[in-house]
Formats: structure tokens, sequence, C-alpha cells
């Protein structure tokens, strides 16, 4: 979906000029991109991350595959 004006508007409305978008916009698609190759690497996502994220937000996230189980000591 290609950005509209009232998403960059919304942006500066909010205090944010070309520079913060451009590097909140690579950071996104640097993410997506990492994400990607996890992905396709079969790769879990990390259980410390389920472990300090809130219940709702993961609920709220679909991952395709279930967070990794915490490693034996």
């Amino acid at each position: 979906m290609p950005t509209a004006v009232a998403d960059i508007e919304s942006f500066r409305v909010a205090g944010f000029d070309d520079e913060p978008m451009l590097a909140m916009t690579a950071y996104a698609a640097l993410r997506l991109a990492f994400s990607m190759v996890n992905d396709a690497l079969g790769a879990h996502p990390d259980w410390q991350f389920g472990n300090s994220t809130e219940p709702r937000v993961l609920a709220a996230i679909g991952y395709r595959r279930p967070i990794g189980v915490v490693p034996a000591r």
C-alpha cells in the first residue's frame, strides 16, 4: 500500500520531519527483511521475547511459528 499524504501529515503534526521519518521507514524495512530471512530459515522468535511481552500483544501478532522455548541449563 503506497504512503498517502495524510500518512505523512500525521507524522508532521506529531513533530517529525523528514530525517526521523526516513529512519523509521528504513528500520521497518530492515526489520521486515530480517523477519523474512528468519521465516525462510524456520527460526523461532526468541523465548526472551515471549517472556517479556504482554500476552495481549502476543495475541495480536501472528507468527506462523511458535515462540522458542527456554533453553535447558
